[in-house]
């Protein structure tokens, strides 16, 4: 058996072939969709993620299918409203020079906070 060595510094197996390999993402974990998972009772429960469109894809990943709780991304609706508000607060926080700097370069010029 002859062994090779793959840019990425992982040996691989010539006899069994890269493409006979599993998806891995950019970090190395298998992708595999997830968007429902198990409830009580045995009925499925939609995946709670603020990303999550109604189809089960995924607003923020390019690949658009939802990697479960595993997700980096993920974040419950009630995380991301939490998110949205530390944010406001910290920029209604700054001076008034710079909240009109950044109004102007990534809102239109609207004070969005």
């Amino acid at each position: 058996m002859v062994m090779m060595r793959r840019s990425v510094g992982s040996l691989v197996d010539e006899s069994t072939g890269l493409f006979s390999r599993p998806l891995h993402g950019a970090a190395g974990f298998i992708l595999s969709p997830l968007p429902l998972l198990g409830g009580r009772d045995g009925k499925v429960d939609a995946m709670d993620c603020f990303a999550m469109k109604e189809d089960g894809s995924c607003n923020i990943l390019s690949g658009g299918k939802c990697e479960g709780e595993t997700c980096h991304f993920h974040k419950t609706h009630e995380e991301q409203a939490q998110s949205l508000e530390k944010v406001s607060e910290r920029l209604r926080s700054l001076p008034e020079y710079q909240q009109e700097a950044i109004a102007d370069k990534y809102y239109g010029g609207v004070r969005k906070w």
